[in-house]
């Protein structure tokens, strides 16, 4: 990768109406996660100067590069796009889902000096995740160590940033040197074997797993405790924000309030997860 090129990291949470617009002799990577059956994506334009739909289109998304061109010509070629009017009757009145107008959305940040900025913490503990747990997604980077990983319903993409890392899967190994990147397919167990200095992307996209909602708010006036119920896998790819026993069906009993807050912020898992909204 030449020098001259600032790699800048952005994930998307769910629900956010995006239209992806690149400037001149730029090149981006974007990584779209497999579909729930349940899922629908919408292709959706506005009346100019408003957030009224003027068109809009939901499917089923399994090969985006494919399926979105004749949607954009059907608008282009629709009485919608000549006189700038909705035709009664085409829109939905009870979309998919209604978009996040609440959450705020953080800024694309430079992956080199984040790297440099938690590189101490990366090597001390192992690994350290770029986004927290209100998204969907887990993207993390791997520091010095050995790792087994076994993930039944979701892919994973690596990519080698520093060093060497060892991979090996289904009794075979391979090397990873800087800048290169390998596919792991969904329920192969994998173990990475990380030289010393080296920092491995990791990325997984499990369609069956769902943080809903990411943030619970419990104000002060809630009881003095609530019942936390969940069901535990030991497949999951990230650490828990309490310490959960053994894979099955628990509760987890948690006092309340939290001195010196307002609210409690809770993050928990939904398997098998609602309706997911993209």
């Amino acid at each position: 990768m030449s020098s001259k090129v600032e790699l800048r990291v952005f994930l998307l949470p769910g629900k956010i109406p995006h239209s992806p617009q690149r400037f001149a002799e730029t090149i981006g990577l974007v990584i779209e996660r497999e579909r729930m059956k349940t899922e629908l994506d919408g292709l959706r334009y506005y009346v100019e100067g408003t957030t009224d739909s003027l068109f809009e289109r939901w499917f089923y998304c399994e090969d985006l590069g494919s399926q979105l061109g004749p949607i954009i010509k059907e608008y282009f070629a629709s009485e919608q796009h000549k006189t700038g009017k909705p035709i009664p009757g085409t829109i939905p009145e009870n979309p998919p889902f209604a978009p996040d107008a609440a959450r705020k959305l953080e800024d694309p940040f430079p992956l080199a000096k984040w790297l440099t900025k938690h590189s101490a913490e990366i090597h001390q503990e192992g690994s350290k995740r770029l986004f927290d747990l209100s998204y969907q997604s887990d993207v993390t980077v791997f520091g010095r160590g050995t790792s087994e990983v076994k993930l039944p319903r979701a892919e994973t993409w690596l990519w080698q940033l520093e060093g060497e890392t060892a991979v090996t899967t289904g009794g075979k190994m391979v090397k990873l040197k800087p800048q290169d990147s390998l596919l792991l397919r969904a329920d192969s167990p994998y173990s990475l074997t990380r030289t010393e200095g080296a920092l491995t992307l990791s990325v997984v996209m499990d369609p069956g797993i769902c943080l809903f909602p990411p943030f619970f708010p419990i104000p002060l006036s809630a009881p003095s405790s609530i019942t936390f119920l969940y069901p535990l896998f030991s497949s999951l790819p990230f650490a828990p924000l309490f310490p959960l026993p053994s894979p099955h069906f628990s509760s987890l009993p948690i006092p309340l309030p939290f001195p010196h807050s307002s609210s409690l912020h809770l993050h928990f898992l939904i398997f098998p997860p609602p309706l997911l909204l993209l």
